[in-house]
């Protein structure tokens, strides 16, 4: 594994390093380690914009993550709005099939009534025809009851003026239908 050695002057002293591994420059390590080399300089550019390079991946990869997180929450947001969705979709249908119920139901019931309505109707009008039917009656029977007060006043006047033997008795009622009708 390449490992990079970078130098520091400390203190009079020529070499002090870090040391960071797994950093694939494609360097000598034995090149690092020299520091009379004038190529320690475009190393250390290289390195550095290597870390910079990285840093701008790990920025990258911060914001992605973040980016992810984000179209995970949109994600279960949508699923939650897609089941709320199917959840209202089944009560609309539930619904639906209730109020087609309930329409045939008050069809039903609509059919009904108006069969019940025609049948008082046609109650009205047999009452009225029987209360029709009672004041004629009504009427024969006051008619009758003048006619039979008239023969017994008629009766009545006829037994006074006439003789015992033209009487009409109590123990023969033809006489009373003969009257009536008028014989």
């Amino acid at each position: 594994m390449p490992a990079i050695l970078l130098f520091e002057r400390d203190k009079g002293t020529t070499r002090r390093g870090i040391l960071i591994l797994g950093v694939g420059v494609g360097i000598d390590p034995g090149l690092a380690m020299d520091t009379n080399k004038p190529d320690i300089n475009s190393l250390m550019e290289k390195l550095l914009a290597m870390q910079d390079s990285l840093l701008q991946a790990q920025e990258k990869n911060l914001t992605l993550a973040a980016q992810i997180r984000d179209l995970e929450r949109q994600i279960r947001d949508v699923e939650e709005l897609r089941i709320e969705h199917d959840n209202q979709s089944q009560l609309l249908a539930d619904k639906t099939r209730e109020n087609k119920h309930l329409h045939q139901e008050l069809s039903r019931m609509s059919g009904m009534m108006n069969i019940r309505i025609q049948e008082n109707e046609e109650m009205k009008t047999n009452i009225a025809e029987l209360q029709h039917q009672l004041k004629n009656s009504q009427a024969d029977r006051d008619l009758l009851a003048i006619m039979l007060t008239d023969a017994e006043n008629a009766v009545r006047d006829e037994s006074r003026s006439s003789s015992p033997n033209n009487r009409v008795s109590k123990e023969n009622p033809k006489d009373w239908k003969n009257i009536l009708k008028g014989k």
